[in-house]
């Protein structure tokens, strides 16, 4: 209630305030020179002074660096972590988020510092063991639950090292959570040997390769994430607000040059990648580094890779950072550490406002609520082994299965709102499409097209057309030849009159008399074929057909004697005259609109089957998430049953 909520406030004021601003702590670490390089006689070219300031080792160089930590050569892994790692570590216990990564270049140490060996634990395993540790002491006051997710990012594509083979992993920008990496493997871990077994599975699917300068040479971003949700025991027995700390392990590949790592193909394009998000990071930071309090807008490429995006929490953000640096104090490698240390010394400039994550709004109750139902230590304290503190394994199983279904349904859910909009965008261009047909070289719509075909009339032909003959000349052609010859004959309404395009009614040279064809056909009784007739009435068609041979007559004198026809153009009262150049390009505007016709049908009929399927595959894709979400509550209750069970 209220009063709890005031009393978990005061706790954490108490505790050093819910929100502090600090700057990101940078440490640099000089690890000793390496087989290689004493086997070619390298001198150490540089030296520390005093823990926390590194200079040239030539005599009379005042260009040093000065930092939170700088650790020589006789450094150890526990005297790293003391000083790096624990305080970042501790904070993420009590609710805030925490980030440790190591930069620097390929072969400086970076994954020794991290992860260490056996005999020799770096910050991740310490880290770990340290977090187990602090939740037995604090099991009396307050219940934890952890989780943990490995991935890496190679070439720019984020991949899952819990899983074999699985699927890239796309980027979500959340307005509460910020950056949330989608349908990574969340698993719930109950102790230092299970966390430990995840991240020994995770390193064996990293990818690794040799160079020149590293016979393991990490070719990928590592990061390893928990998530450590906690809340206080209350006297009564009931759980009071929950909080929630995020901290990320990351182990960054090493940047390199082509000229000392020998590396060509596959190697060369890693090494390529990598330096394209070392690079951005750095510009990243290097923006942040020139902010001012109070200073204009400034933007930071934070979305030009995706480990900037992963780690923009970390830069600047809510979030405790420890930024340790690895170099090498050979001669040969002057260049390199020292932009390493210009890279580390933009960093330290760097403030972030870290605050403690108080789940209090009424969904995340909830949530938490179910939450405990999954958590059962309280119940399940002893074993018949022999009364050990851990989660039996069955229960750990179950929740595991529990979360990993969760976040294939979250997947799903997003893959499916992706596809859905997909089909509206295709609908929505599919009735564009549909409602624009090519009509002689003019567009109209469907409904017009569909009253045309209804009256078998087409538009891109005109009562008055005829057939052109070769060579360039102007012919007076009977309309009965229309007929003999094979085209069909077609009229156009006044309606159709009205609407017809200026342009094309331009390409139609009318002869004095085509508004007043064959008078003596009139005469006998019928209107001849016109304009405003419509219709050709059957006296007239049987006048035009007597007509025939009269009429090829002609066309055979015509051709006989193309000079005549080139000089004029006989006409009778049974005659339109009309051009060669004419026919010919109205023609082939026909033509050319009844092919683009057809093809625009073909293309909405495909549009059409397009997203029939789509929508298939959608509704398939709903199914399946439906059946995830029975498997969801059916885990809920079986391990309601098993509460019950322990229980009774």
């Amino acid at each position: 209630g209220g009063e709890t909520r005031l009393v978990f406030w005061k706790r954490l004021e108490a505790a050093g305030g819910i929100m502090s601003e600090e700057k990101i702590q940078v440490s640099v670490r000089v690890r000793p020179l390496n087989k290689r390089e004493v086997a070619a006689n390298e001198k150490s070219g540089w030296r520390v002074v005093d823990g926390v300031s590194i200079l040239p080792s030539e005599k009379g160089s005042a260009q040093g660096f000065t930092f939170d930590h700088v650790f020589d050569e006789a450094s150890t892994q526990k005297g790293v972590y003391k000083a790096c790692a624990s305080n970042i570590i501790e904070s993420t216990l009590n609710g805030q988020n925490g980030t440790i990564f190591v930069y620097g270049q390929t072969s400086s140490g970076k994954t020794h510092t991290m992860q260490g060996t056996d005999k020799d634990e770096g910050i991740v395993p310490q880290g770990i063991s340290y977090v187990f540790d602090q939740i037995k002491q604090r099991g009396s006051k307050q219940d934890f639950m952890v989780r943990c997710s490995y991935i890496e990012i190679y070439n720019e594509v984020i991949s899952d090292l819990l899983v074999t083979n699985g699927k890239p992993l796309k980027l979500h920008q959340d307005l509460k959570k910020g950056t949330v990496v989608a349908g990574a493997t969340m698993t719930m871990v109950a102790n230092t040997k299970a966390a430990m077994e995840l991240i020994n599975k995770g390193t064996t699917r990293r990818h690794v390769g040799a160079t020149t300068m590293n016979e393991e040479s990490s070719r990928s971003h590592s990061i390893f994430r928990m998530f450590i949700e906690s809340c206080a025991k209350n006297p009564d027995g009931t759980s009071g607000a929950a909080i929630l700390g995020e901290l990320y392990l990351v182990d960054l590949a090493g940047s390199e040059r082509q000229s000392q790592t020998q590396t060509t193909g596959v190697r060369l394009k890693e090494g390529a990648n990598i330096n394209k998000s070392l690079l951005t990071l750095s510009l990243v930071i290097s923006k942040l580094s020139g902010l001012k309090p109070g200073g204009g807008a400034q933007h930071v490429p934070f979305r030009d890779s995706n480990l900037t995006r992963i780690l923009q929490r970390a830069l600047g953000g809510n979030s405790r950072t420890s930024i340790i640096c690895t170099v090498t104090p050979a001669a040969c490698h002057a260049e390199e550490t020292k932009s390493t240390l210009q890279f580390a010394e933009r960093a330290k400039s760097i403030t972030n406002k870290a605050s403690v994550n108080a789940i209090l709004d009424d969904q995340a109750m909830l949530k938490i609520c179910q939450k405990e139902i999954e958590s059962l230590k309280r119940k399940l304290r002893f074993t018949s082994a022999g009364g050990q503190n851990d989660i039996p394994t069955e229960i750990v199983a179950m929740v595991n299965e529990k979360l990993a279904l969760e976040s294939k349904l979250e997947l799903q859910q997003l893959e499916i709102g992706q596809k859905n909009e997909t089909i509206k965008e295709q609908n929505n261009k599919h009735l564009k499409m549909a409602e624009m047909v090519v009509r002689t070289g003019a567009s109209t719509t469907m409904e017009e097209a569909e009253r045309a075909n209804a009256k078998r009339i087409k538009p891109a032909m005109r009562s008055s057309w005829c057939p052109s003959f070769a060579g360039n000349m102007s012919l007076a052609v009977p309309r009965p030849f229309l007929a003999a010859s094979g085209l069909q004959v077609s009229a156009i309404t006044e309606e159709d009159e009205e609407g017809m395009d200026e342009s094309r009614q331009s390409g139609v040279k009318r002869s004095s008399d085509e508004m007043s064809l064959c008078e003596e056909d009139s005469a006998e009784g019928g209107s001849a074929l016109s304009p405003s007739s419509g219709r050709m009435p059957r006296a007239a068609a049987e006048a035009l057909l007597a007509a025939l041979e009269a009429a090829e007559e002609k066309v055979r004198v015509l051709e006989a004697n193309p000079a005549r026809g080139s000089s004029a153009s006989f006409v009778d009262e049974n005659s339109v005259s009309v051009s060669h150049e004419d026919m010919g390009s109205m023609v082939h505007a026909l033509d050319e609109a009844t092919a683009k016709a057809a093809s625009a049908a073909q293309e909405a009929e495909a549009a059409r089957a397009e997203a029939v399927a789509a929508r298939e595959e959608a509704a398939g894709e709903q199914k399946r998430a439906e059946v995830l979400e029975d498997c969801v509550r059916d885990l809920e209750e079986k391990l309601v049953q098993q509460e019950e069970q322990v229980a009774a």
